[in-house]
């Protein structure tokens, strides 16, 4: 049954993919405007997750139902927002994107071990994959290809005309190992640290402690390579925002409190972007999924 799901889910994803590339800019708003529509209303348990993290992150004062609307607008508008490349190509594709701290990319690379990229599930995150290339280096995301084939081939296709390289995190056991190869002068890895792990450690996020897997930390322990943190951030123009911090301090030893230490460095980090820009993180993920009772 689930892969039966799987594949009209993909089906559909398709269609809407084709549909949007046919539209001009008034079309897709009115499209994105009815998806958005849809996957509030409808997909229901994934909303209450959401409208729980907000609640839980910043209070019951807080209007959860308002801010997740929002969050479920970003998001379908982040997602159309990728598909011009495959119409457009990559050169008009990134142009207009305004870079912020070129300058830590640039030192970060010159220490010659290779950048461990930071990021989270925020903004059109997936266009780091486009944007960051077109700095002088070798970009490739920890990767989990989705399941039906038809949208695997999709995401592969939108990578390859970003230019984005994929360290392919399945089997998980030999994800570090792939990434620890990885390292080298002038690549840039990036993970995304803001999903629940359950082997992680807790560290606090948003408030609340969190499950958070320790893997960036361990890479900067093994191989010296210094932490960058990376964000997109979605500009109310339809144009994108880059902006690349000052390193982040990688742990002292391979001991699970320095590690532990070091990811809650690199989350407040994370969490700063959220304040800044909440709508444009992805509530709807269970973060605190073993704190989670429905």
């Amino acid at each position: 049954m689930r892969d039966l799901l799987n594949g009209a889910a993909g089906r559909l994803l398709l269609i809407v993919v084709r549909g949007r590339l046919r539209l001009g800019e008034r079309g897709a708003r009115r499209l994105e405007a009815a998806l958005a529509w849809l996957w509030f209303h409808v997909l229901r348990a994934r909303r209450r997750v959401a409208e729980c993290n907000v609640r839980r992150a910043f209070g019951p004062e807080r209007d959860a139902a308002g801010l997740v609307r929002d969050s479920f607008r970003h998001w379908i508008a982040a997602f159309s927002g990728l598909l011009p490349l495959f119409r457009d190509g990559h050169a008009a594709y990134v142009r207009g994107t305004v870079v912020e701290g070129e300058a830590h990319l640039r030192a970060a690379l010159a220490e010659g071990r290779g950048v461990i990229a930071v990021s989270a599930h925020f903004g059109p995150f997936p266009a780091l994959g486009a944007v960051l290339p077109t700095l002088g280096a070798t970009f490739a995301f920890l990767y989990r290809r989705p399941r039906g084939a038809p949208v695997a081939r999709l995401f592969d296709e939108w990578l390859a005309r970003a230019g984005c390289g994929i360290i392919e995190d399945q089997p998980r056991a030999r994800a570090h190992a792939r990434c620890l190869r990885a390292r080298a002068p002038g690549e840039v890895g990036c993970q995304r640290v803001d999903q629940h792990y359950r082997a992680g450690a807790p560290v606090s996020f948003l408030g609340t402690p969190a499950r958070t897997g320790l893997g960036a930390a361990l890479l900067a322990a093994r191989s010296g390579a210094p932490l960058l943190p990376v964000v997109l951030f979605r500009l109310g123009n339809g144009g994108m925002r880059l902006v690349i911090e000052a390193p982040v301090a990688g742990p002292d030893t391979r001991e699970r409190e320095a590690l532990a230490a070091c990811m809650a460095r690199l989350t407040a980090r994370v969490e700063a972007w959220i304040r800044e820009s909440p709508a444009q993180w992805f509530w709807m993920h269970r973060r605190w999924k073993d704190l989670d009772t429905s």
